[in-house]
């Protein structure tokens, strides 16, 4: 008896959910997708291949074809795109092919590769000659696009303040 190709190839998974940080360096191995053919010989072995769901993905990863590795092309950067989806294929080599699909779902995850930004290039306050030690003078605000950095944004006077006429709030 021999084989007809009539098994297409199946995911071990039908979904991947990963999740990367965004310091993950180009050409990382991401992900290893695995397929299974219950035909034999020729109509058994896979080759992998990607299609990306966004524009912005098409070129970030790639696939080796015999292993099923997924190669990280460009770095990511959880500021500019935080998820992204792709559909990885696993096609037998049978007469007449046979394929099977699994999505990706990739999660970049933060990094502190952001520096803070303060809100205005330049702040100016107008203060009495008549102030009291301790008054209030005003208030700056830095902002910094990385999620987790947000609340541990520290200030301090570096300059200008010789005589420490000025005190800052570090964490306000």
């Amino acid at each position: 008896v021999e084989d007809v190709n009539d098994c297409s190839p199946q995911f071990t998974s039908d979904n991947y959910n990963i999740q990367l940080s965004e310091a993950m360096p180009r050409g990382s191995v991401i992900l290893k997708v695995e397929a299974k053919d219950q035909d034999t010989g020729h109509n058994q072995e896979l080759e992998y291949s990607l299609h990306s769901d966004q524009n912005e993905t098409s070129d970030m990863f790639s696939i080796v074809p015999d292993s099923g590795e997924v190669i990280l092309n460009r770095p990511l950067d959880r500021e500019r795109q935080e998820v992204h989806s792709f559909t990885v294929t696993a096609t037998d080599k049978g007469p007449e092919p046979r394929s099977g699909e699994a999505q990706v779902w990739l999660t970049v995850l933060d990094s502190n590769d952001n520096s803070p930004e303060f809100e205005e290039a330049e702040y100016s306050f107008i203060l009495s000659d008549q102030a009291n030690r301790g008054q209030f003078v005003g208030k700056v605000r830095a902002v910094d696009p990385d999620m987790m950095e947000q609340s541990n944004i520290r200030y301090a006077v570096i300059g200008g303040n010789e005589h420490q006429i000025f005190s800052i709030d570090e964490a306000t």
